[in-house]
This record gives C-alpha cells, sequence and structure tokens, in this order.
C-alpha cells in the first residue's frame, strides 16, 4: 500500500469519529418501535436455592462441612454391626479423589460435595484405624487372685478408694483371657495404695454392663475409651506385696502414672483442706475427678442446669488460662523496661498456652477439655502472630482433630454437648460483636460501670440460654430430660464460678509446690457451697423436666436442623430452625414407641407393661436402682412392686413340690389377689400372667420344669447347665448365657396377629448380632477356649478379638433401629 492510500485511510478513520451523533429523541423512537416489533428476551432467573448455594459459597463456610463429614462417617462406621472393611472403603474413596483432582470441569459445588463424600470416608476409615488393636473385655463375671500395678486411684464418698490396675496376673482360677486394665474398688479400711505401687488380693470382677435397654447407652463402649476391661471389688483388704513379674510399661504408660500421680497428689492436698461436697466439686474442676460429689449434689446441679460446672470444658480452659495471661501481663507491665524491649502481650500469650496445656494434663484430659485446649491455642497462636482467631473454623478444626484420633468419641455425650455449645456460642456471639462494635462506634464507646454491669449478666444469660438450647438437643437424647430453670441457674451462680472458684482453683494449684494453699483452698470451699445452695433452691423449683427416650427420627431431625443452622449463612439456615421445630412437634404430638416388655442382660429384672397404660410390673422388691431409674428416665414407667404369696417357710415348701401339686397351690394364693402383678413365692420364682402372655422367671434351673408346665417365656437369671434340658418348643427359654450373647431384650406386641403365641412378639435385642471390640467377649466360651459367632462359625483364641461376622443367631423380629 502506498503512502497516499494510507493517509487516505487515515483520513476516513478520523471522519467517521467525528462523525455528529444521531438525535436522542430519533434513537428512543427507533428503540420503542423495535421493542414493539420484537419482544426483548426475559432476563434468566436464577432459581433461589441455587443463589443461596452460591452465597454459601461466597461466604466460604463450606469448611465447616468437612468436620460434619468425618463425624458423620464415624458415626455410621460405628453403629454397624461390624467394622466396614477398609478395602471397601478404599475404592468409593479413590474414585472421589479421582474426580476431585482429575476432572477440572468440576463447578465450585461439585468440589465441595466430592470433597464431603470423601471426608465421610475417612472418618468412616479412622474407626477401623483406632479398632485395630487389641482390646480384652472380660467375658463373664468371675472371683480371683488379682496382682497388679495401680496406675491411678479415686476416693469416694465414704472415703473408698478405686484403684485402676495394671494386671500383671491372676491366679485361683487364673483367667487365660485377662484384660489389661481392671478398675476396683477396696471395700474394706486400710492404708491407701499410691499410684505406682504393686496391689494384690482377691476380687470379684465382671465384665462392664451393654446398654440397658436396646438404644441406651453402651457402658462397655465407654469402657473401650478408657481402656478399662473389667470392673469389681476386693474381698478384704488388698495387700502389699512385690509383684513376681513387674509389667513392662511403655513410653505412654509410664507417662500417664506419672501424670496419675500429680493428679491423686493434688486430690489429697484438696481433701486436707475441704470435706463433702466442695471438696469432690473442687477435685473435679482441678484434677476431674466426681467419685466424691454426692449423688444429691449431682441431681441438684443437673436439675438447676449447672452439671456443666463439673465438666472441664471451654469455660474452665478459659477461666484458667485466660486468668493466668492478664495475671502475668499485668506483672510484666509492671517493668517499663520489659514493657519497651519485649512484647509483653505476645510472651503472656505463651505463658497461656503453657498454663492451659497443664491445665489439659492433670485434668485427664477429657474430651471437652481436648475440645476446649485445641480452640484456645489456636486463638493464642493467633495473639502471637497478631490476626484475630475467634471464628466457627476454630471449632471445625477441634472437631477435625478429635475425630481422626479418637473417632469412637462422636457417639459420647461429652462430645456432642461440648461441640454444640461451643458452636452455638460463637456462631451467635460472632454476630452479636459486630453489632457490639458499630453500636459502640455510634455511641462514642463512653460506658459507665452500670452499663457494663447489665451488659455482664445480660451476657450470662444469653450464655445460659444458646448454650442450654444448643445441649438441650442432646441432653434429651441421652438424659431424657431437661432442666427448665437452667437460665436462672447459671445467671446466680456463674457469676460466682467465673470471679471466685475458677480462679481460687488456678492461685491454690500454683501455691501448691510450696505448700501454700490453705487459704485460697479454703476460700474456694466457700464459694462452692455458695453454688451448691443456689443449685439445690433453683433444683427446688420442680425444673428438672422429663422428656422420655425421643424417636430417632425426632433425634435426627433436631441433630439435622442444629447443624444447619449452625453452619448456613444465607436464607438456607432458617431451614434448620423449621427441622428443629418439627422434632419439637414430633415431642409433644406423637408418642414414643414404648416397649411392653422389658429384660435385663443378666435376666434378674423383668418388666411387664400393662395394656394400654404406663404401669410396669417388676419382678423383684429391691431391684437394681442402676437398671430401673434408667428405665424410668426413657420411658417414664410407674412401678408396681410384685406381690409375694407366702412367707420363706412356705415358699420353700412349695417350691420343692412337683408340678402336679405346686400350680393348684399357687392358684390358691393367687386367687386372694386381684391386682395385675408379679405374683411370687419367693425372689426365686415370680409369675405373671394376663390375656397376651405368660412369663415365668426363677433364679434355679431345679424349678424349670414347674415353670415350663404353664408359661410361654421363662428367664433363668443362671446359666442353663444343661441345654438339653430345657422346655417345649412352643415356650421360649432365656438363661444368663443367651443373654449375654444378646443383651438386654425388649419385646412389642405385634398388634398384626391375634394369636398370643410368644413368636408373635417383635423382639429387639441391645447387641443386635454385632462383633466389634466391645462385643466380642461375649460370643467367648471360656471352657472351650474359643468363639461362637453368631452365624454359628466355632473361632479358636489366637489372643485376637476384632474379628468379621455378621448373621442373624435369634429367630426372632428384630429391626437395627432399637425401635
Amino acid at each position: 500500500m502506498s503512502t497516499e492510500d494510507e493517509n487516505y485511510q487515515i483520513d476516513k478513520r478520523e471522519s467517521a469519529d467525528r462523525k455528529v451523533p444521531k438525535n436522542p429523541i430519533y434513537m428512543d423512537l427507533n428503540r420503542f418501535i423495535r421493542g414493539l416489533v420484537t419482544p426483548a428476551p426475559a432476563p434468566l432467573k436464577q432459581p433461589a436455592i441455587q443463589r443461596w448455594l452460591d452465597e454459601e459459597v461466597h461466604f466460604g463456610h463450606t469448611f465447616l462441612w468437612f468436620p460434619i463429614g468425618l463425624i458423620a462417617g464415624a458415626y455410621f462406621n460405628f453403629t454397624r454391626q461390624n467394622d466396614i472393611p477398609i478395602a471397601a472403603l478404599i475404592l468409593p474413596f479413590s474414585i472421589l479423589l479421582t474426580i476431585r483432582v482429575c476432572i477440572n470441569g468440576l463447578s465450585v459445588r461439585s468440589k465441595y460435595i466430592v470433597s464431603l463424600g470423601m471426608a465421610f470416608i475417612v472418618g468412616a476409615i479412622a474407626v477401623n484405624f483406632e479398632h485395630r488393636g487389641e482390646f480384652i473385655i472380660l467375658d463373664q463375671s468371675v472371683t480371683t487372685n488379682v496382682e497388679g500395678l495401680v496406675i491411678a486411684k479415686e476416693i469416694g464418698v465414704n472415703d473408698m478408694p478405686r484403684y485402676k490396675i495394671e494386671v500383671v496376673d491372676t491366679s485361683n482360677p487364673r483367667i487365660f483371657r485377662s484384660p489389661t486394665v481392671i478398675q476396683l474398688v477396696a471395700r474394706s479400711s486400710h492404708k491407701v495404695f499410691e499410684v505406682g505401687e504393686p496391689i494384690k488380693g482377691r476380687a470379684r470382677l465382671s465384665p462392664p454392663s451393654g446398654p440397658v435397654f436396646p438404644g441406651g447407652y453402651d457402658f462397655s463402649s465407654a469402657a473401650l475409651q478408657k481402656n478399662i476391661g473389667a470392673y469389681g471389688f476386693f474381698y478384704g483388704k488388698p495387700e502389699r506385696e512385690v509383684l513376681s513379674a513387674p509389667p513392662k510399661l511403655d513410653l505412654r504408660t509410664k507417662f500417664l502414672v506419672s501424670v496419675n500421680w500429680v493428679r491423686s497428689e493434688i486430690a489429697y492436698r484438696i481433701r486436707q483442706q475441704l470435706n463433702g461436697d466442695a471438696a469432690g466439686i473442687a477435685s473435679a474442676l482441678i484434677v476431674s475427678d466426681r467419685r466424691a460429689i454426692s449423688k444429691s449434689a449431682v441431681e441438684s446441679l443437673r436439675a438447676s442446669g449447672l452439671a456443666h460446672v463439673l465438666a472441664i470444658s471451654g469455660l474452665h480452659m478459659v477461666l484458667a488460662s485466660g486468668t493466668f495471661f492478664f495475671a502475668l501481663r499485668l506483672i510484666l507491665s509492671l517493668f517499663p523496661t520489659l514493657v519497651q524491649s519485649f512484647p509483653v502481650k505476645k510472651i503472656a500469650a505463651f505463658g497461656a498456652i503453657i498454663a492451659a496445656s497443664s491445665y489439659l494434663t492433670i485434668s485427664g484430659a477429657p474430651i471437652s477439655a481436648q475440645r476446649a485446649w485445641i480452640m484456645l491455642v489456636i486463638v493464642l497462636l493467633a495473639v502471637l502472630m497478631d490476626r484475630p482467631a475467634i471464628t466457627l473454623r476454630n471449632v471445625a478444626i477441634a472437631a477435625i482433630v478429635i475425630t481422626v484420633i479418637s473417632p469412637s468419641a462422636v457417639m459420647t455425650p461429652g462430645f456432642q454437648m461440648s461441640f454444640s455449645a461451643a458452636a452455638a456460642l460463637v456462631a451467635v456471639y460472632t454476630g452479636w460483636a459486630n453489632f457490639s462494635a458499630a453500636y459502640e462506634r455510634s455511641r462514642g464507646g463512653i460506658y459507665d460501670g452500670f452499663i457494663f454491669l447489665v451488659r455482664f449478666f445480660i451476657g450470662l444469660a444469653a450464655t445460659a440460654i444458646i448454650a442450654g438450647l444448643a445441649t438441650g438437643i442432646f441432653a434429651v437424647q441421652h438424659f431424657y430430660q431437661f432442666a427448665g430453670y437452667g437460665v436462672l441457674g447459671n445467671v446466680l451462680a456463674m457469676p460466682i464460678v467465673t470471679l471466685l472458684v475458677m480462679p481460687l482453683a488456678l492461685l491454690s494449684v500454683l501455691l501448691m509446690p510450696f505448700g501454700l494453699e490453705t487459704w485460697p483452698l479454703m476460700a474456694m470451699g466457700w464459694s462452692i457451697e455458695i453454688v451448691i445452695m443456689i443449685a439445690e433452691w433453683v433444683a427446688s423449683l420442680g425444673s428438672n423436666i422429663a422428656i422420655g427416650k425421643p424417636s430417632p427420627i425426632a433425634s435426627f431431625l433436631a441433630s439435622v436442623g442444629f447443624v444447619v443452622f449452625i453452619c448456613f449463612r444465607s436464607k438456607l439456615r432458617f431451614t434448620g430452625l423449621a427441622l428443629i421445630g418439627f422434632s419439637a412437634l414430633g415431642l409433644l404430638m406423637v408418642n414414643p414407641k414404648i416397649p411392653d416388655m422389658l429384660i435385663s442382660e443378666d435376666g434378674k429384672l423383668v418388666g411387664i407393661r400393662k395394656s394400654n397404660t404406663n404401669q410396669l410390673s417388676i419382678n423383684r422388691s429391691r431391684p437394681s436402682k442402676f437398671i430401673l431409674d434408667q428405665w424410668l428416665d426413657a420411658y417414664k414407667f410407674q412401678i408396681g412392686k410384685p406381690i409375694q404369696l407366702s412367707n420363706k417357710q412356705k415358699a420353700k415348701e412349695l417350691l420343692s413340690e412337683e408340678t402336679v401339686e405346686f400350680w393348684p397351690k399357687f392358684d390358691g394364693f393367687s386367687n386372694q389377689t386381684a391386682f395385675a402383678e408379679f405374683k411370687c413365692v419367693s425372689s426365686q420364682f415370680c409369675y405373671f400372667e394376663n390375656g397376651e402372655i405368660k412369663i415365668a422367671t426363677i433364679t434355679d434351673q431345679r424349678y424349670l420344669r414347674i415353670a415350663c408346665d404353664r408359661a410361654n417365656i421363662v428367664i433363668l437369671s443362671t446359666r442353663l447347665k444343661d441345654e438339653n434340658s430345657t422346655c417345649d418348643k412352643n415356650v421360649m427359654v432365656l438363661d444368663q448365657n443367651s443373654l449375654r450373647r444378646t443383651g438386654s431384650l425388649a419385646l412389642y406386641r405385634n398388634l398384626d396377629k391375634t394369636s398370643q403365641s410368644t413368636l408373635d412378639w417383635n423382639i429387639v435385642s441391645a447387641i443386635n448380632n454385632s462383633v466389634r471390640p466391645w462385643t466380642s467377649h461375649r460370643y467367648y466360651d471360656w471352657r472351650s477356649r474359643s468363639y461362637k459367632m453368631p452365624n454359628g462359625e466355632i473361632v479358636k483364641y489366637h489372643g485376637l478379638t476384632n474379628f468379621k461376622a455378621n448373621a442373624p443367631e435369634l429367630n426372632t423380629k428384630t429391626n437395627d433401629s432399637g425401635e
């Protein structure tokens, strides 16, 4: 192109740039006419749910769902009959990982969903790794000589010590499959053993019990977390003797023994200065030793909503380390040279980390204390790095750490209630802090003392309400009751705990090495007594509301609703409130399914519900209070005691009669009583009959023939020695050995059939044929030294208790939900 042509093109472009724009009126008219001819397409409107989900991603709170996925996976695996094989979990995890890494076209929401699925699988895998080590639970009760090493001790209400013992040997008889750690109470007066001393004596050992009713709290699972394989008591005084073969303790156990020695010394110093419940509560607050607290005090604290004071949680950790932080910072600020030369605030934060870690160690590190420690350390590390860190991410990080290290903790009330309270408080106060900061700016930051005091008490009340509502969801699931006046109890008592009890506890521990703890402990004791008085007064108002055992659906809806409300930030969070509302509505309007018959796992206590009533007839005049109280709390039964038909001498003569003579005489006595209760000729033989079922409970196999002659169900509270000596096939016989395999039983009337046969009843087992580290001992037979698994397989004992078996054993109608 020539130069002239180039100049022509430039002039043409400049001329176009210099064009006068069209008349605006003409442009508007043109646009109007075109709009009449061709309507403009309507803008695409994004669905509301999609907008809300995008809003959640924008908030960045999706990280909070990763610990939810971990917890859900651990909970799912923990509640199965058997551990899910790792191979079955690795494959889907690999697929999800491949999708997450290799596919570039995934949307942000899809990536989060895939990551949530991966977290679920990791939580399930963590359970398998936790159960890989061998844990031995004693299979049956036995009396034997125990020789071992005291690794921990606690002093009870009546000054009876309870020892945690590392077992070295057993004899007369020798337990072939012996647990590693046991816990024994010494009732006889003796010089208390110190931690680390050898101990020897004859003891009665029993395995930890399972749930007292299907779906109840599993004490065997709790024993697994504490690594305790048997409970019991010494006969007479335990002896101090040199062990024949001292145990070889690993470094972890040696460290725990040293820590337990320090804890026992602190508890001893407390008992030297304080007495009664004040000493027990002080020990609970400092070293997490609650055994010296009377039952009445525990009930008062629970009914007044102050039971959380006994659990070392975020409150205690913050008060102890926070007091240390501000005290150390105040002391250092008294020296101008230090203030000008060193970052005093960061030094105090580092010292608070050491104080919090020490408190965690001497407290025994319960789950609530672990959660509080992790969150507090994150906050203090943020202080060291000049960053704010009080967010829900702290709660999420603590949940991730604890779930990965100890996934079985997700099943415990301490884990659920601690994290629910922490998450609710952080979520609410984060929003309140933003509002408060803006309000203070508008006021110029000027507040007088009265306003500060009002805000302090309003904060206490708000904290009690928030924490009470958050933990109440899980308290109802585990304890079947709710503290109605919990706010009042917390408003009155928590200022004393905050300003007096915990600072004095910290001061007492700091002065103990110098022997100067007397006055701080005495002042702490006076403060605790005031708290007890407040708890007793609030409890006297009748504030404890019995809810009963909620249905699984109501519990699930409430839990999901709480998680959604806490973790979401868009309008989707209000769906959480709706779910909680539906759950509460279900508790009020839907009657839970109540069993018509309950049988304890030892066969000694049996309860039968009278038709369409809440009256429960039991077969014991002096039943196990431990079992009966839980039945009453869960189902709100009213108890009817059995009727004794004769004195001991006549009962003995009657039970020695043959079948043909026994029942006519029994009927002669029974006709004199018109009440539908258990009728007993002694504690060894009781009988119940109505239009639907006939039940006999016996304590001796000699009475089996008499019971079989009339009853549909015979319950023997001892082991059936001769399995061939049983009843007709239409009679169900449950002995101690069969109940050991099934655990406690709940029977429900089958309303679909009119026949009165026992086979038409739905029978639900507490164990439900599960084979887990805390249930495998139920299938062990010490005579043959082998396991008879639920599927009939015989497995010889070779030191392994982790079995994989899954097959129905009972010829009954069961379901997995426990209902």
